[in-house]
């Protein structure tokens, strides 16, 4: 009877430990990411986030040579434009002379940068490994303005 007691507590203490070092390689693989965008276009520009239903869900004013932090990600992998639990579908940006850049989550449409990660500008591969803090940035330049057309 005392050797089934010894061997229940060796068994309880085991499965404890296994518990813990599961749950700690769990958070383990979980990352921090500031989402950073920069405007060097020369003008002042408005960033608008639509949904799947071209619903308006988030705007951000982003004045000439100013950076935003449009949100924090925290998770085991970047999640762009994931913001306030809603996904952005497309992305506006209108540009303070009415001229306007629209980019879409769509891999068929090659304007889709600003939702590919390897197009940030200081994407690294670090951003899957374990327990990563990192600033992604994403730069707005006058490449990116002369590309605009007039908004409709």
């Amino acid at each position: 009877m005392k050797q089934k007691k010894i061997w229940m507590t060796y068994l309880t203490i085991g499965i404890s430990l296994i518990m813990i070092v599961s749950c700690r390689k769990t958070v383990g693989y979980l990352l921090s990411l500031n989402h950073n965008y920069v405007n060097q276009t020369n003008q002042d520009l408005t960033m608008e986030i639509y949904n799947q239903h071209d619903e308006l869900f988030k705007s951000f004013t982003i004045e000439n040579g100013d950076t935003i932090n449009t949100h924090n990600t925290r998770g085991e992998g970047p999640e762009l434009f994931h913001i306030e639990y809603q996904d952005g579908d497309s992305v506006i940006v209108k540009f303070a002379d009415d001229k306007c850049l629209t980019y879409t989550d769509n891999l068929d449409n090659p304007n889709n940068k600003i939702f590919n990660i390897d197009d940030y500008d200081n994407f690294d591969t670090r951003l899957i490994e374990p327990g990563v803090r990192y600033n992604l940035y994403y730069t707005f330049t006058e490449e990116d303005y002369n590309l605009a057309v007039d908004c409709e």
